[in-house]
C-alpha cells in the first residue's frame, strides 16, 4: 500500500513512527524514496493481535538490496528534504490484514 505524503521535506524529523495492528503474526517492509531516488526500506515483524508502536529512526534504515530505479543516485546521503510517498507491504504469503494509525514524523 502506497500513501502519498502530505508534506514532502521529513527533514525537520529523525524517525517515522507509526501505529499498527495486524490480525496475526506477521512482517512488512516499509519504503521510502528520498531525494536522490534511492529507494530505503526497513523490515518489521508484528506480534499481531494488538496495536503496536513502531519507530523506524532514519540514520537505521538501508538502501533497498532488491530494486533501486535506474536514476537512483546509489552511494548518496540519505536525504529526506523530498518524500513523496511511503509503501508499506507485507512479507508474508497468506493473506491478512493491517491496519495503520497515527503515522508522524518524530525527533
Amino acid at each position: 500500500m502506497q500513501c502519498d505524503a502530505q508534506a514532502t521535506d521529513w527533514s525537520g524529523g529523525r524517525a517515522i513512527a507509526f501505529r499498527i495492528k495486524s490480525a496475526q503474526p506477521s512482517r512488512i517492509s516499509v519504503s521510502f524514496i528520498d531525494r536522490h531516488r534511492v529507494v530505503y526500506t526497513s523490515w518489521t515483524d508484528l506480534k499481531g493481535g494488538d496495536w503496536e508502536q513502531v519507530r523506524i529512526p532514519f540514520d537505521t534504515v538501508r538502501p533497498n538490496p532488491y530494486f533501486q530505479p535506474p536514476d537512483a543516485k546509489k552511494g548518496s546521503p540519505i536525504d529526506v528534504s523530498d518524500v513523496r510517498f511511503i509503501a508499506f507491504a507485507p512479507q508474508d504469503k497468506a493473506a491478512g490484514r493491517l491496519t495503520i494509525d497515527r503515522f508522524a514524523l518524530v525527533k
